[in-house]
């Protein structure tokens, strides 16, 4: 997979749905199974694909915010090495 660097630290949408099913019983086929956002972050020579906190957040400035970031810290699902860096478009090559 080719990662552009302005795809980096941004919310993706995933969808996934359900590709067949028996038509009773409520499995159908493109029944929705589960959604989530997820992000792409470096780190050093690694690509991070990250589920971030988004079920507890506050304002940057209120009070509680460190400990809510502290306490609730988003998730490191995978972390894949990078093989490659394209030499003048610096894109990110990573082998899923």
């Amino acid at each position: 997979m080719e990662v552009k660097p302005e795809q980096l630290n941004k919310n993706f949408l995933c969808f996934i749905t359900l590709e067949s099913g028996i038509g009773e019983a409520g499995l159908i086929s493109g029944i929705p199974i589960k959604d989530f956002i997820f992000q792409l972050r470096q780190h050093q020579n690694k690509i991070q694909f990250i589920l971030p906190n988004i079920n507890f957040r506050t304002n940057d400035l209120d009070p509680q915010a460190h400990s809510i970031k502290r306490s609730f810290s988003d998730s490191v699902l995978y972390s894949l090495p990078i093989e490659a860096t394209h030499p003048q478009i610096k894109t990110l090559l990573i082998d899923l």
